[in-house]
């Protein structure tokens, strides 16, 4: 082994767990970084450097990744209020991915089980709250100013209020994202605290505590694949406080190997 490849294989163990690198390529990592399936996208990151792997810029339709900016923008004030909502599968003609609904949820419930019914109706109280408070066409910007990084040019056109409906919170087309788009907003300086009010929600969803005794929490979402019923890609993130990974995979299996192929690449054992 000569200097330079001495010297690559020492930065990328800084951002990749050293063991998985003595795994076999097949589930693990070579000296370039992890071995990745047809179609998978990795993007991790630590305080001073990011590294991105497979299909990592290319955009997705981001799913329940919507709930995180929802959980970011207003999860504090719906704590406080202990906002809770009571799941039966439809609101308003709007229907949840679970036929017979959730039951009752509060935030943590909501956002480890996927319930978007839960957080339309939140959203739909904290327009008006914005309205209310800061005065006609405020919720609107405060929308456009929340979701920035992932609507691209969608924003729907308009002054007056805007009908928020399940696209808001990570159906359809309208919101997009990559793993290194996505990675790059938890990391942002202007989400400092987020960290720890996504660990307050969601930790139990991975049921984690590592080797090590460092806490992960982990948000999964799926997103349907067009043309091909029943089919879904999937979105795994999280982060311990000190790494950061996003990982989208072009087939969901669900949620249990969707979170084992993230824990695997990340090398977080129980």
């Amino acid at each position: 082994m000569n200097l330079k490849q001495g010297l690559l294989i020492l930065v990328v163990g800084c951002l990749v767990p050293a063991a998985v690198m003595a795994q076999a390529p097949s589930t693990a990592q070579t000296a370039k970084g992890p071995v990745l399936l047809p179609g998978e996208g990795l993007a991790v990151g630590m305080k001073d450097s990011q590294a991105f792997y497979g299909v990592a810029e290319q955009e997705f339709p981001m799913g329940a990744l919507a709930e995180l900016v929802w959980l970011r923008t207003e999860g504090e004030e719906w704590a406080v209020r202990d906002l809770r909502y009571k799941c039966t599968g439809e609101l308003a003609g709007a229907f949840c991915g679970k036929r017979d609904g959730h039951g009752k949820v509060d935030i943590a419930k909501a956002m480890q089980s996927g319930c978007d019914l839960a957080f339309l109706a939140w959203s739909r109280w904290s327009m008006q709250r914005w309205e209310q408070e800061s005065g006609e066409g405020s919720a609107r910007v405060r929308l456009e100013e929340a979701f920035r990084p992932f609507l691209g040019r969608r924003m729907p056109s308009g002054d007056g209020p805007l009908a928020l409906d399940l696209q808001w919170v990570g159906t359809g087309q309208l919101l997009r994202t990559s793993p290194k788009a996505m990675l790059q907003w938890l990391m942002d300086p202007l989400n400092e605290g987020f960290n720890e009010q996504a660990m307050r929600f969601l930790r139990p969803v991975g049921g984690l505590f590592s080797k090590q005794g460092v806490d992960w929490w982990m948000k999964t979402g799926t997103v349907p694949t067009p043309n091909e019923p029943g089919a879904a890609s999937a979105w795994v993130a999280g982060s311990d406080g000190f790494r950061y990974a996003v990982l989208h995979l072009p087939k969901s299996h669900g949620q249990a190997e969707d979170l084992a192929r993230f824990k695997a690449l990340m090398e977080i054992k129980k």
